[in-house]
């Protein structure tokens, strides 16, 4: 017998082999011990001789195949066609994939009271109502592939319908500090107009974006370049060509009277610089400047340029847990349209102030102002300037649950009256992400 067969051999054969050692081991022995000639001739000596150096066989055998048996990191040789071999070379050719995936659901509802009927609301997702008023839920995904590329999308269900509010690939290996974007997302313009609504520190959009933006805020589908340069301090360059149109999104361009997009002019561009710096162990200073160029509603070769400036100073003191913070921010905006009759010019600007004490709780105060225009095409009542003060309290009881009161003075000039609210807004956040923003 060969000593491959034994090797291959199952444990039940081995059983079977252990009683024939027993029973020929001895045997074996006594006729090394005894070389003398058997009564039945010559033969006889010839056949021990040929047993005994068989039952050593079958023991070599036998060890050698236990000793395999043993070793887990053994793999038996095996016979494969010409088919199989390709085969495993291409399975060995296939990339395998990482993906970090999150998934997470933000609901935002709101019990409020309005001293009028119509609150001037700017936000789509502002409680607009006395009442109950469910404001949205959002559906955002997320997730990284083999540190390449990243994908990010939100999709909001509200009253009217369901929407995809964004949905874009990032860049992860680009060398040299740049970074593309490309797909639908909100304009990196300011500080308010890119984060969502569960990532405000009010309960309603401020009413510089909601004039200058849009009801949702300032977005489209658009590809963005930016770079980070490698200075001691955070800067970050900033380029990005989208659409023009919408509504929801681009009233001071295109809005829904835009043409869909033909030529370059029709790009909607958007240019920031971004800088941050430490000013000591707890200190963080931040300044962004903004500019928005695009073709407007109101004829041929008609656009608007959009200029913003925004600042953001944060004292959190390293002694504590990390919770405590107090913040100043502030933005402001000029904005510039060209139009067949005359150049329209207004501005915004909101501050606000926001104390969180621990982990639980929040407190803030708000102030906006707005400028009007006569004969303005986009808001034809809103004729003179319009101030805002709000108040809000914060109560967290867990990371993923908020309770927030917040209380408004709004005073637009061409009323004869001011227009007050109190909301009770709650918000709930349940999957695998547990951030409070985007």
């Amino acid at each position: 017998m060969e000593v491959a067969l034994f090797t291959s051999t199952s444990l039940a054969m081995r059983a079977l082999l252990l009683p024939l050692l027993i029973v020929l081991g001895p045997l074996g022995g006594r006729a090394l011990a005894d070389p003398q000639p058997v009564s039945d001739g010559p033969n006889v000596n010839t056949r021990l001789e040929a047993l005994e150096a068989e039952v050593k066989h079958l023991r070599e055998a036998l060890q050698a195949a236990t000793r395999e048996e043993a070793d887990p990191e053994h793999e038996p040789e095996h016979r494969h066609s010409s088919h199989d071999e390709d085969a495993d070379e291409h399975l060995d050719e296939r990339p395998t994939f990482a993906v970090d995936l999150e998934l997470t659901f933000t609901l935002s509802t709101a019990l409020a009271w309005f001293s009028v009927d119509e609150p001037l609301q700017t936000g789509e997702h502002d409680p607009h109502q006395t009442g109950f008023n469910f404001q949205q839920l959002e559906m955002r995904v997320a997730g990284g592939m083999d540190g390449v590329m990243r994908l990010d999308a939100a999709v909001v269900f509200g009253d009217h319908g369901v929407e995809i509010e964004e949905a874009y690939a990032t860049t992860l290996g680009i060398p040299f500090g740049l970074q593309l974007r490309a797909g639908k997302m909100l304009h990196r313009f300011g500080r308010i107009n890119r984060r969502h609504p569960h990532a405000w520190d009010f309960v309603d959009q401020t009413l510089m974006v909601g004039k200058f933006m849009g009801p949702e805020s300032g977005r489209g589908l658009a590809l963005e370049l930016s770079w980070t340069a490698p200075t001691p301090w955070h800067l970050v360059l900033v380029v990005s060509g989208a659409e023009a149109t919408d509504e929801c999104c681009a009233r001071s361009f295109y809005g829904d009277d835009g043409s869909p997009f033909q030529d370059p002019r029709d790009a909607l561009i958007t240019a920031a610089i971004e800088q941050a710096a430490e000013l000591g162990p707890d200190w963080r200073f931040e300044w962004g400047l903004s500019v928005q160029s695009g073709p407007n509603a109101s004829g041929p070769d008609r656009r608007t340029e959009i200029y913003g400036t925004d600042v953001m100073l944060r004292w959190r003191p390293r002694a504590g847990d990390g919770a405590q913070a107090l913040t100043l921010q502030a933005e402001y905006a000029h904005r510039r349209r060209n139009t067949p009759t005359r150049p329209l010019a207004d501005h915004a600007l909101y501050a606000q102030l926001v104390y969180q004490h621990d982990a639980h709780w929040q407190f803030g105060g708000r102030y906006e102002w707005v400028s009007g225009l006569a004969d303005d095409p986009l808001d034809p009542e809103w004729v003179t300037g319009r101030h805002r003060a709000s108040l809000q309290a914060s109560y967290r009881p867990s990371h993923f649950a908020q309770l927030r009161l917040q209380g408004n003075a709004d005073v637009p000039r061409w009323l004869d009256e001011p227009v007050f609210g109190v909301m009770l807004a709650l918000e709930v956040q349940v999957g695998t992400h547990g951030e409070h923003g985007h």
